[in-house]
Protein backbone atom coordinates (compact mmCIF):
# COMPACT_ATOMS: atom_id res chain seq x y z
CA UNK A 1 0.00 0.00 0.00
CA UNK A 2 1.35 3.60 -1.20
CA UNK A 3 2.46 6.41 1.55
CA UNK A 4 -0.43 9.03 0.69
CA UNK A 5 0.30 11.66 -1.77
CA UNK A 6 -1.26 14.21 0.15
CA UNK A 7 1.12 13.31 3.36
CA UNK A 8 4.18 12.86 0.29
CA UNK A 9 3.89 16.77 -0.04
CA UNK A 10 5.08 17.07 3.54
CA UNK A 11 7.09 13.96 4.41
CA UNK A 12 9.70 12.27 2.47
CA UNK A 13 8.85 8.77 3.33
CA UNK A 14 12.03 6.23 3.93
CA UNK A 15 10.86 3.04 4.64
CA UNK A 16 8.27 0.72 5.29
CA UNK A 17 8.69 -0.47 9.20
CA UNK A 18 5.46 -2.54 10.23
CA UNK A 19 1.38 -3.21 8.84
CA UNK A 20 -0.48 -4.91 11.25
CA UNK A 21 -4.38 -5.23 11.05
CA UNK A 22 -5.34 -1.72 11.57
CA UNK A 23 -2.70 0.53 10.33
CA UNK A 24 0.65 0.78 8.65
CA UNK A 25 3.56 2.35 9.51
CA UNK A 26 6.28 4.43 7.67
CA UNK A 27 9.20 5.99 8.88
CA UNK A 28 9.50 9.25 6.79
CA UNK A 29 11.40 13.08 7.02
CA UNK A 30 9.27 16.02 7.62
CA UNK A 31 10.73 18.08 4.53
CA UNK A 32 11.30 21.78 5.16
CA UNK A 33 13.12 20.59 8.64
CA UNK A 34 14.38 16.93 8.42
CA UNK A 35 12.73 15.26 11.24
CA UNK A 36 12.85 11.77 11.34
CA UNK A 37 9.17 11.09 12.03
CA UNK A 38 7.32 7.09 12.40
CA UNK A 39 3.73 7.82 10.15
CA UNK A 40 0.76 5.58 11.17
CA UNK A 41 -2.08 6.09 8.80
CA UNK A 42 -5.29 4.03 8.83
CA UNK A 43 -5.54 1.28 6.52
CA UNK A 44 -7.81 2.71 3.74
CA UNK A 45 -10.45 -0.67 4.13
CA UNK A 46 -11.63 1.26 7.43
CA UNK A 47 -11.51 4.21 5.95
CA UNK A 48 -15.49 3.94 6.13
CA UNK A 49 -15.48 2.10 8.91
CA UNK A 50 -16.62 4.10 12.34
CA UNK A 51 -15.43 2.03 15.03
CA UNK A 52 -11.98 1.70 13.95
CA UNK A 53 -11.83 5.52 13.13
CA UNK A 54 -13.26 6.18 16.45
CA UNK A 55 -10.69 4.20 17.66
CA UNK A 56 -7.46 5.47 15.69
CA UNK A 57 -8.98 9.38 16.54
CA UNK A 58 -8.49 8.48 20.38
CA UNK A 59 -5.79 6.72 20.07
CA UNK A 60 -3.98 10.15 18.69
CA UNK A 61 -6.41 12.42 20.92
CA UNK A 62 -5.02 10.58 24.26
CA UNK A 63 -1.71 10.41 23.67
CA UNK A 64 -1.42 13.87 22.10
CA UNK A 65 -2.71 15.16 25.41
CA UNK A 66 0.42 13.91 27.23
CA UNK A 67 4.11 15.44 27.31
CA UNK A 68 6.94 13.82 28.88
CA UNK A 69 10.74 12.75 28.53
CA UNK A 70 9.41 8.80 29.20
CA UNK A 71 6.28 9.47 27.09
CA UNK A 72 6.47 9.31 23.14
CA UNK A 73 5.59 12.62 21.56
CA UNK A 74 3.16 13.17 18.90
CA UNK A 75 4.02 15.30 16.04
CA UNK A 76 0.23 15.64 14.68
CA UNK A 77 -2.54 13.70 13.24
CA UNK A 78 -5.26 14.38 11.12
CA UNK A 79 -6.84 12.58 7.65
CA UNK A 80 -5.08 12.81 4.86
CA UNK A 81 -6.87 14.44 1.48
CA UNK A 82 -7.98 10.91 0.22
CA UNK A 83 -9.64 10.33 3.35
CA UNK A 84 -7.59 8.16 5.20
CA UNK A 85 -6.43 9.31 9.00
CA UNK A 86 -2.89 9.37 10.18
CA UNK A 87 -0.99 10.03 13.18
CA UNK A 88 3.09 11.42 12.82
CA UNK A 89 4.89 10.54 16.32
CA UNK A 90 8.48 11.13 17.37
CA UNK A 91 10.93 7.97 16.12
CA UNK A 92 12.60 6.00 19.00
CA UNK A 93 15.73 4.31 17.53
CA UNK A 94 16.72 1.73 20.21
CA UNK A 95 15.48 -1.17 22.00
CA UNK A 96 12.38 -2.37 23.74
CA UNK A 97 12.71 -3.17 27.39
CA UNK A 98 11.07 -6.80 26.37
CA UNK A 99 14.03 -7.18 23.61
CA UNK A 100 16.53 -6.01 26.28
CA UNK A 101 14.90 -8.46 29.01
CA UNK A 102 15.30 -11.49 26.37
CA UNK A 103 19.13 -10.71 26.38
CA UNK A 104 19.64 -10.30 30.20
CA UNK A 105 17.10 -12.38 31.61
CA UNK A 106 17.06 -9.57 34.86
CA UNK A 107 19.09 -6.61 35.26
CA UNK A 108 21.03 -4.83 38.30
CA UNK A 109 19.27 -3.74 41.15
CA UNK A 110 20.43 -0.02 40.65
CA UNK A 111 19.23 -0.56 36.94
CA UNK A 112 15.82 -1.41 38.24
CA UNK A 113 15.41 1.64 40.28
CA UNK A 114 16.59 3.79 37.76
CA UNK A 115 13.79 2.02 35.50
CA UNK A 116 11.00 2.33 37.84
CA UNK A 117 11.66 5.92 38.31
CA UNK A 118 11.31 6.76 34.55
CA UNK A 119 8.31 4.31 34.30
CA UNK A 120 6.35 5.45 36.99
CA UNK A 121 7.18 9.64 35.29
CA UNK A 122 5.91 8.78 32.57
CA UNK A 123 2.54 7.15 33.62
CA UNK A 124 2.08 9.52 36.45
CA UNK A 125 2.48 12.45 33.42
CA UNK A 126 -0.29 10.06 31.75
CA UNK A 127 -2.50 10.24 34.87
CA UNK A 128 -2.57 13.93 35.85
CA UNK A 129 -4.15 14.24 31.81
CA UNK A 130 -6.59 11.97 33.15
CA UNK A 131 -5.45 8.73 31.22
CA UNK A 132 -5.07 5.22 32.11
CA UNK A 133 -2.49 3.49 29.87
CA UNK A 134 -4.12 0.12 30.64
CA UNK A 135 -1.33 -1.95 28.21
CA UNK A 136 2.00 -1.21 30.02
CA UNK A 137 4.63 -4.06 29.61
CA UNK A 138 7.84 -4.61 28.14
CA UNK A 139 7.03 -4.63 25.04
CA UNK A 140 5.65 -0.62 25.01
CA UNK A 141 8.66 0.68 26.55
CA UNK A 142 11.43 1.48 24.82
CA UNK A 143 14.88 2.71 25.43
CA UNK A 144 16.48 5.07 22.92
CA UNK A 145 19.71 5.32 21.88
CA UNK A 146 20.70 8.01 25.07
CA UNK A 147 19.20 5.31 27.46
CA UNK A 148 15.98 7.33 28.17
CA UNK A 149 12.55 5.56 28.02
CA UNK A 150 9.59 6.34 26.44
CA UNK A 151 6.03 4.29 27.13
CA UNK A 152 4.24 3.70 23.65
CA UNK A 153 0.85 2.39 22.34
CA UNK A 154 -2.33 4.19 23.90
CA UNK A 155 -4.26 1.67 21.35
CA UNK A 156 -6.24 0.65 24.73
CA UNK A 157 -6.12 3.53 26.81
CA UNK A 158 -8.76 4.86 28.55
CA UNK A 159 -9.99 8.09 30.42
CA UNK A 160 -10.39 7.76 33.90
CA UNK A 161 -14.30 8.86 33.68
CA UNK A 162 -14.45 6.08 31.09
CA UNK A 163 -12.39 3.18 32.17
CA UNK A 164 -13.94 -0.25 32.27
CA UNK A 165 -11.59 -2.93 30.62
CA UNK A 166 -14.35 -4.30 28.49
CA UNK A 167 -14.55 -3.11 24.61
CA UNK A 168 -18.23 -1.68 23.77
CA UNK A 169 -19.15 -5.86 22.79
CA UNK A 170 -18.18 -6.40 26.53
CA UNK A 171 -14.53 -8.25 25.47
CA UNK A 172 -11.66 -7.95 27.69
CA UNK A 173 -8.61 -5.81 26.54
CA UNK A 174 -4.97 -6.51 27.39
CA UNK A 175 -1.90 -8.48 28.22
CA UNK A 176 -2.21 -11.26 30.70
CA UNK A 177 1.44 -11.18 32.55
CA UNK A 178 0.28 -7.55 33.33
CA UNK A 179 -3.22 -7.48 33.86
CA UNK A 180 -4.71 -6.63 37.42
CA UNK A 181 -7.63 -8.35 38.88
CA UNK A 182 -9.94 -5.52 38.39
CA UNK A 183 -8.92 -5.77 34.67
CA UNK A 184 -9.80 -9.28 34.61
CA UNK A 185 -13.13 -9.38 36.47
CA UNK A 186 -14.11 -6.31 33.78
CA UNK A 187 -14.29 -3.38 37.04
CA UNK A 188 -13.78 -0.15 36.59
CA UNK A 189 -9.71 0.55 36.67
CA UNK A 190 -8.09 3.52 37.73
CA UNK A 191 -4.51 4.77 38.47
CA UNK A 192 -4.14 1.96 40.65
CA UNK A 193 -4.64 -0.36 37.74
CA UNK A 194 -1.45 1.34 35.80
CA UNK A 195 0.79 0.65 39.21
CA UNK A 196 -0.09 -3.10 39.11
CA UNK A 197 1.08 -3.15 35.91
CA UNK A 198 4.07 -1.38 36.54
CA UNK A 199 4.70 -3.41 39.53
CA UNK A 200 4.42 -6.80 37.42
CA UNK A 201 7.56 -5.13 34.90
CA UNK A 202 9.21 -4.09 37.93
CA UNK A 203 8.90 -7.57 39.45
CA UNK A 204 9.93 -9.13 36.03
CA UNK A 205 13.15 -7.03 36.02
CA UNK A 206 14.70 -8.18 38.95
CA UNK A 207 13.03 -11.99 39.53
CA UNK A 208 14.12 -13.03 35.94
CA UNK A 209 10.38 -13.55 35.65
CA UNK A 210 6.85 -12.77 35.37
CA UNK A 211 4.91 -12.59 39.18
CA UNK A 212 2.60 -15.17 37.90
CA UNK A 213 4.82 -17.07 34.65
CA UNK A 214 3.26 -19.76 32.61
CA UNK A 215 2.00 -20.63 29.00
CA UNK A 216 -1.96 -21.48 30.11
CA UNK A 217 -3.84 -18.10 29.38
CA UNK A 218 -6.30 -19.03 31.81
CA UNK A 219 -3.86 -20.26 34.34
CA UNK A 220 -2.42 -16.93 34.66
CA UNK A 221 -5.72 -15.10 34.53
CA UNK A 222 -6.39 -16.63 37.34
CA UNK A 223 -3.03 -16.51 39.23
CA UNK A 224 -3.53 -12.82 38.97
CA UNK A 225 -6.95 -13.40 40.72
CA UNK A 226 -6.11 -15.71 43.63
CA UNK A 227 -2.60 -17.05 43.37
CA UNK A 228 -0.03 -16.09 46.27
CA UNK A 229 2.44 -13.84 44.84
CA UNK A 230 6.23 -15.70 45.36
CA UNK A 231 7.88 -13.35 47.47
CA UNK A 232 10.80 -11.50 45.06
CA UNK A 233 13.63 -12.19 48.02
CA UNK A 234 12.93 -16.40 46.75
CA UNK A 235 14.02 -15.81 43.15
CA UNK A 236 16.54 -12.51 43.84
CA UNK A 237 18.28 -12.64 47.17
CA UNK A 238 20.24 -9.66 45.85
CA UNK A 239 16.77 -7.89 45.86
CA UNK A 240 16.66 -5.09 48.96
CA UNK A 241 13.90 -6.17 51.67
CA UNK A 242 12.73 -2.61 51.17
CA UNK A 243 12.45 -2.60 47.25
CA UNK A 244 10.69 -5.82 47.42
CA UNK A 245 8.06 -4.54 49.87
CA UNK A 246 7.82 -1.70 47.36
CA UNK A 247 7.22 -3.78 44.34
CA UNK A 248 4.73 -6.24 46.57
CA UNK A 249 2.59 -3.25 47.50
CA UNK A 250 1.93 -2.17 44.13
CA UNK A 251 1.01 -5.82 43.22
CA UNK A 252 -1.54 -5.97 45.66
CA UNK A 253 -4.36 -7.95 44.49
CA UNK A 254 -7.16 -5.65 45.57
CA UNK A 255 -6.65 -2.08 44.17
CA UNK A 256 -7.33 -0.10 47.57
CA UNK A 257 -4.28 -1.64 48.86
CA UNK A 258 -2.14 -0.56 46.34
CA UNK A 259 -0.27 2.61 46.03
CA UNK A 260 -3.13 5.18 44.46
CA UNK A 261 -0.92 6.63 42.46
CA UNK A 262 2.79 7.19 40.53
CA UNK A 263 3.58 9.36 43.06
CA UNK A 264 3.35 7.38 45.99
CA UNK A 265 5.42 5.20 44.72
CA UNK A 266 8.00 7.44 43.39
CA UNK A 267 7.92 8.52 46.98
CA UNK A 268 8.24 5.43 48.15
CA UNK A 269 11.62 4.93 46.11
CA UNK A 270 13.23 8.08 46.92
CA UNK A 271 12.23 6.62 50.72
CA UNK A 272 14.96 3.69 49.53
CA UNK A 273 17.58 6.26 50.57
CA UNK A 274 16.87 7.16 54.40
CA UNK A 275 18.96 6.10 57.10
CA UNK A 276 17.51 3.05 57.77
CA UNK A 277 17.30 1.28 54.71
CA UNK A 278 21.12 2.27 53.75
CA UNK A 279 19.98 2.68 50.08
CA UNK A 280 20.47 6.11 48.09
CA UNK A 281 19.71 6.83 44.46
CA UNK A 282 21.13 10.41 43.68
CA UNK A 283 19.21 12.73 42.42
CA UNK A 284 19.69 14.69 39.06
CA UNK A 285 21.00 18.32 39.23
CA UNK A 286 17.89 20.46 39.53
CA UNK A 287 16.88 22.68 36.44
CA UNK A 288 18.28 20.50 34.00
CA UNK A 289 16.38 17.82 31.79
CA UNK A 290 16.05 14.08 33.15
CA UNK A 291 18.99 12.27 32.80
CA UNK A 292 20.05 8.42 33.49
CA UNK A 293 19.78 7.13 37.06
CA UNK A 294 23.26 7.26 39.18
CA UNK A 295 24.10 5.20 41.69
CA UNK A 296 26.23 6.50 44.37
CA UNK A 297 29.01 4.00 42.67
CA UNK A 298 28.65 4.46 39.19
CA UNK A 299 28.05 1.02 37.09
CA UNK A 300 29.13 0.50 33.28
CA UNK A 301 28.36 1.27 30.85
CA UNK A 302 27.64 4.84 31.36
CA UNK A 303 24.63 5.24 29.47
CA UNK A 304 21.49 4.19 32.11
CA UNK A 305 17.84 4.40 32.23
CA UNK A 306 16.64 8.55 32.97
CA UNK A 307 15.27 9.51 36.63
CA UNK A 308 13.43 12.28 36.60
CA UNK A 309 11.73 13.88 39.14
CA UNK A 310 8.60 15.33 38.58
CA UNK A 311 7.80 16.56 42.68
CA UNK A 312 9.98 19.53 42.22
CA UNK A 313 11.57 18.57 46.26
CA UNK A 314 14.67 19.74 46.63
CA UNK A 315 17.14 16.46 47.04
CA UNK A 316 19.44 15.94 49.81
CA UNK A 317 23.03 15.22 49.03
CA UNK A 318 23.70 11.88 48.55
CA UNK A 319 25.12 9.79 51.05
CA UNK A 320 28.27 7.86 50.11
CA UNK A 321 26.73 4.28 50.18
CA UNK A 322 25.43 1.96 47.19
CA UNK A 323 23.03 -0.66 47.02
CA UNK A 324 25.41 -2.60 49.26
CA UNK A 325 22.83 -5.83 49.28
CA UNK A 326 22.73 -6.14 45.30
CA UNK A 327 26.55 -5.98 45.16
CA UNK A 328 26.96 -9.50 47.22
CA UNK A 329 25.84 -11.36 44.48
CA UNK A 330 26.99 -11.04 40.99
CA UNK A 331 24.19 -10.89 38.02
CA UNK A 332 23.95 -9.91 34.69
CA UNK A 333 25.55 -6.86 32.88
CA UNK A 334 25.08 -3.93 34.87
CA UNK A 335 24.06 -1.46 31.80
CA UNK A 336 21.08 -1.80 29.82
CA UNK A 337 23.28 -2.07 26.68
CA UNK A 338 22.56 -2.48 22.93
CA UNK A 339 24.12 -5.73 21.98
CA UNK A 340 25.05 -5.47 18.22
CA UNK A 341 22.84 -7.16 16.05
CA UNK A 342 24.07 -9.83 14.12
CA UNK A 343 22.71 -9.05 10.95
CA UNK A 344 25.34 -5.74 10.63
CA UNK A 345 22.66 -3.38 11.92
CA UNK A 346 23.59 -2.05 15.67
CA UNK A 347 20.46 -0.33 15.89
CA UNK A 348 17.21 -1.35 15.33
CA UNK A 349 14.39 1.08 14.68
CA UNK A 350 11.19 1.24 16.74
CA UNK A 351 8.31 3.67 16.17
CA UNK A 352 6.66 5.18 19.14
CA UNK A 353 3.56 3.94 18.01
CA UNK A 354 4.75 0.29 17.20
CA UNK A 355 1.41 -1.55 17.97
CA UNK A 356 -1.03 -1.52 15.04
CA UNK A 357 -3.20 -4.65 15.01
CA UNK A 358 -6.35 -3.80 16.77
CA UNK A 359 -6.99 -5.71 19.91
CA UNK A 360 -8.64 -9.20 18.88
CA UNK A 361 -9.79 -9.90 22.14
CA UNK A 362 -11.04 -12.43 24.51
CA UNK A 363 -14.66 -11.94 25.80
CA UNK A 364 -15.48 -12.02 29.30
CA UNK A 365 -17.62 -14.93 29.47
CA UNK A 366 -15.09 -17.14 27.67
CA UNK A 367 -13.16 -16.10 30.43
CA UNK A 368 -15.15 -16.87 32.92
CA UNK A 369 -16.26 -19.92 31.93
CA UNK A 370 -12.48 -21.18 31.38
CA UNK A 371 -11.91 -20.02 35.21
CA UNK A 372 -14.55 -22.25 36.84
CA UNK A 373 -13.39 -25.31 34.80
CA UNK A 374 -12.34 -28.04 37.02
CA UNK A 375 -9.79 -29.50 34.77
CA UNK A 376 -6.98 -28.69 32.42
CA UNK A 377 -8.23 -25.36 30.45
CA UNK A 378 -6.21 -26.35 27.54
CA UNK A 379 -2.71 -25.40 26.70
CA UNK A 380 -2.39 -21.73 25.31
CA UNK A 381 1.01 -20.12 23.49
CA UNK A 382 2.83 -18.85 26.18
CA UNK A 383 3.57 -15.57 23.06
CA UNK A 384 0.03 -15.31 23.07
CA UNK A 385 -2.01 -11.97 25.13
CA UNK A 386 -5.70 -11.66 25.16
CA UNK A 387 -5.24 -9.62 22.53
CA UNK A 388 -3.34 -10.33 19.29
CA UNK A 389 0.42 -9.40 19.82
CA UNK A 390 1.23 -6.29 18.17
CA UNK A 391 2.59 -6.26 14.39
CA UNK A 392 6.31 -5.73 14.43
CA UNK A 393 8.49 -3.74 12.01
CA UNK A 394 10.00 -5.31 9.11
CA UNK A 395 13.42 -6.35 10.16
CA UNK A 396 14.90 -7.77 12.68
CA UNK A 397 12.93 -7.00 15.87
CA UNK A 398 12.07 -9.68 18.15
CA UNK A 399 8.65 -10.36 18.19
CA UNK A 400 6.71 -8.86 21.27
CA UNK A 401 5.30 -10.47 24.01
Amino acid sequence: MSFPPSLAQRYEPIELLGKGGMGIVYQARKKDTGLLVAVKVLISDFSQDQEMRDRFEAEARLAGRVHHTNVVGIVESGETDEGRLYMITELVEGKSLRQILDKLKKLPVPKVIGLGRALLSGVGAIHQQGIIHRDLKPTNLLINRQGTLKIIDFGIAKEIANSSMRSASGELLGTPWYLSPEQIRGDKTSPATDVYAAGAILYEAIAGQQPYPGDNLFAILEAHLSTKLTPLGDLAPECPEELAGVIQKMLAKAASDRYQSCDEVLAAIRALGSERSGLYVREPPRGTAPTAAEVTQPLQPPTQLPSPDPSGEKQPQPRQRSIARAQRTSGPPSGISQPPSPGGRNLWVFVGFLAMALAATLTMALILKALNRSGDPGSGDPADPVHAPRATPTGSVAAPR
